[in-house]
């Protein structure tokens, strides 16, 4: 079945006239005729009903009609993306995170692979959101679920949160901590990756008094644990430069009533890219190896 066959029913069907069509086609009607009559042949049924100089579709072509509508639609909107995707040839690749991470795991992917060009926007999470939903970015990563049904979600790590602190600190001394260890202390939180909403759920369920002051940098929040003015509520990244630091001591909340996820986002029914895929691939794999070292972290730490 030839999709000009297919283009030709159509037009036969809206016009309900072969004369009409074939000028619509630019075919003549005798050539028409007989393509319509080998589509039926080949179906093994008939397609139309013949009245005079007028032909009207069997229930049988009603139906085919409908579906033959949804391909051209579809095919349709397949040429359209492919031709933003043409003119986009060469752009750069379009991330919005919540975690400034993100940019180092990107600048190490571009290290091994320097042809595509990719730009990360670190943001608090609504705006990720609102920047995949509006088409300014290509892919996002957030702490927890957006829960918006425009866009597509996949967990790429689990992990138990922590409290970082510097050496001096009272908690210092501790493998592991409870959430009822943060009684009274002072914690601070991101507001960009919005851990503090869920620091909050945590010392809530709990019933744990602790203070609690949202910061946006994420350099601000572990220069104040550094100073000892209080502690971070976060998760580390552990494969990550600076991870070993010395000044920090990184204690895992071993009770908490929920665990940290960190969930890539993309838009539904976007077409992804294969430089956009690998460049997933090798995010994902990275938050897998890091999920990894923490797991082996508390079981050293005899918690697991």
């Amino acid at each position: 079945m030839e999709l000009n066959h297919l283009r030709y029913f159509r037009e036969v069907a809206l016009s309900e006239n072969i004369s009409q069509a074939a000028k619509a086609l630019y075919i003549t009607q005798p050539a028409l005729s007989v393509t319509i009559k080998k589509l039926e042949a080949e179906l093994g049924y008939a397609l139309f009903v013949r009245k005079g100089n007028r032909i009207r579709l069997t229930e049988a072509g009603q139906c085919l009609l409908s579906y033959v509508n949804s391909v051209f639609s579809l095919l349709d909107e397949g040429v359209e993306k492919a031709r933003k995707l043409a003119d986009q040839a060469g752009s750069a690749l379009r991330v919005a995170s919540a975690f400034g991470m993100v940019q180092h795991i990107t600048d190490d992917y571009l290290g091994q692979r320097p042809e595509p060009r990719i730009e990360v926007s670190c943001c608090a999470v609504d705006e990720v959101v609102d920047r995949l939903i509006h088409g300014q970015a290509d892919a996002g990563v957030i702490l927890g679920h957006a829960r918006d049904i425009r866009l597509e979600e996949r967990v790429i790590m689990t992990t138990p949160f922590y409290i970082c602190v510097n050496t001096e600190h009272p908690l210092a001394g501790r493998e592991t901590l409870r959430v009822a260890d943060l009684e009274g202390q002072l914690l601070f939180c991101s507001n960009i990756s919005k851990t503090y909403e869920a620091a909050t759920r945590l010392l809530e369920s709990a019933g744990v008094s602790c203070n609690v002051l949202m910061l946006d940098e994420h350099k601000v929040l572990f220069s104040a644990a550094e100073k000892g003015l209080g502690a971070v509520f976060c998760i580390p990244m552990m494969n990550s430069p600076g991870s070993g630091d010395s000044k920090f001591r990184f204690l895992p909340l071993v009770d908490a009533c929920e665990s940290g996820q960190m969930v890539l986002l993309r838009p539904k029914g976007r077409y992804c890219t294969e430089a956009l895929e690998d460049y997933l691939h090798y995010l994902e794999q990275w938050f897998a190896r890091n999920e990894e070292l923490l797991r082996a972290d508390v079981a050293r730490r005899g918690a697991g």
